[in-house]
């Protein structure tokens, strides 16, 4: 991460998590580690999660 966030040529960067909608379920939740958010905020770039169903 720290590279891309280096590499004067990449002006936006995002982390796309791809994730499965389980329909089956009545609640479906998602966490991601505090030090991944800490880490991508500190380097400007953003999260995201696709839903594929």
């Amino acid at each position: 991460m720290e590279l891309i966030s280096a590499t004067k040529k990449i002006q936006h960067a995002t982390l796309d998590f791809g994730v499965d909608d389980n329909n089956n379920e009545f609640t479906q939740t998602m966490r991601l580690p505090n030090e991944l958010l800490r880490v991508a905020a500190d380097l400007g770039m953003e999260i995201e999660m696709s839903v594929y169903r």
